[in-house]
């Protein structure tokens, strides 16, 4: 094993440390990281922790005890009490996921380290801007020393630990547990579909170039599945940066079918309209609204088409403290009837049309004409108020 290397860290005013070696597990090179404690003086290589106390350490010769003159005048750390504990805290989470269920799923996913599992959860909720190497510690000083008696949260543990919950077997036994937990009598659901990307600068075979909306960047895509009615999320997937999403919406509801979850109704963003999608849609017989983007030519058509006398009192609807206007408009979709429904947001225009229009007065080499034939022409082209 090589000597490895330090790592400082400051919380909270306190500087730790710690010592990472390279090793290899399966032919994988990883740093296996040693929790040294706090540091009490780092040119002369002595460190304090609960299990050693106050002692010496170096990448060349290891552990070895500090002299009797250092260890009079370095300061010691007090031992906390071991038998008074935070008990509010994980508490309430414990119960949440108790009475929703979920408590089952977790515990069926590593049935050998399920108090691990629930220790590492809880800490990273209540405590998620606190890297994991202070779990032990916050455990020691929490309930969750009762409530999860077998966790092991050394640094070396839960190393091992991530590595075994990363693996495919376990995140296909979590997903069964919890689509079965989430799915009712094989209820069909009304699901929403997005993607957003991961900027990852990683350099691993999901990360690719993207463009969007002219801003370039390295990353991974995610793609993320969330249940209409309960608002959970029920599924995700991760591609490569460079994957548009109108490629990934057919697989997606494929291996939704796969795990039981039966969708009837699907809410997708803009980026997945294509013929091959509704058309799959329109064959597995799920209703769905998606968005157009606005630099389609239908999009232009209707907007074109029925913007004129979009703002009538037949059209108005007010939802949200917000006044729309909202036209129902039957079209053909690939040979099946479907409705477009073109919409105007009469607040967010009449704010776009009141700060170009300020913009414009502020400029006296404009002339009422220009005006007008601008505040026209930005109408057109802006989308920020009409869409379909």
């Amino acid at each position: 094993m090589s000597k490895g290397f330090m790592r400082y860290e400051t919380k909270k005013g306190v500087e730790y440390a710690s010592v990472y070696r390279a090793k290899r597990i399966s032919g994988k090179k990883i740093n296996e990281a040693e929790y040294l404690g706090r540091v009490v003086n780092k040119d002369q290589g002595i460190y304090q922790n609960r299990t050693r106390g106050l002692f010496c350490f170096s990448l060349e010769n290891g552990y070895s005890k500090v002299s009797k003159e250092i260890e009079q005048t370095e300061p010691q750390i007090v031992e906390k009490e071991k038998l008074i504990l935070d008990f509010g805290d994980v508490y309430f989470p414990n119960e949440i996921l108790k009475l929703s269920g979920l408590l089952a799923v977790f515990e069926s996913v590593l049935k050998n380290d399920t108090d691990t599992l629930l220790a590492l959860l809880s800490h990273r909720v209540l405590d998620s801007n606190t890297a994991n190497r202070y779990a032990f510690e916050w455990w020691e000083g929490s309930y969750a020393r009762l409530l999860y008696p077998k966790a092991k949260l050394k640094s070396q543990r839960i190393s091992e630990f991530l590595s075994v919950l990363g693996e495919e077997e376990c995140q296909r036994r979590f997903f069964n547990s919890y689509l079965s937990h989430l799915t009712v009598n094989g209820e069909s659901r009304g699901i929403l579909v997005d993607s957003t990307g991961l900027p990852n600068d990683i350099n691993f075979p999901l990360t690719a170039i993207n463009n969007h909306n002219g801003v370039i960047s390295n990353e991974t895509r995610l793609i993320l599945v969330v249940d209409r009615n309960t608002h959970m999320p029920i599924y995700f997937r991760y591609a490569a940066g460079n994957i548009v999403d109108v490629s990934t919406l057919k697989t997606t509801l494929k291996e939704l079918s796969a795990f039981g979850i039966d969708v009837d109704f699907a809410i997708v963003d803009a980026g997945y309209y294509s013929e091959g999608n509704i058309r799959e849609m329109q064959k597995e017989g799920i209703s769905f609204i998606v968005r157009l983007i606005s630099n389609r030519k239908f999009y232009k058509e209707l907007v074109s088409n029925h913007v004129e006398n979009l703002e009538d009192a037949q059209n108005m609807v007010y939802y949200r403290e917000r006044l729309l206007f909202i036209k129902k408009v039957p079209i053909d979709l690939f040979g099946k009837p479907g409705f477009a429904y073109v919409a105007l947001d009469a607040d967010r225009k009449h704010d776009e049309v009141r700060k170009y229009a300020k913009a414009a007065l502020s400029n006296k080499d404009v002339s009422p004409e220009e005006m007008n034939q601008s505040m026209r022409s930005n109408d057109e082209n802006d989308e920020s108020h009409e869409s379909v």
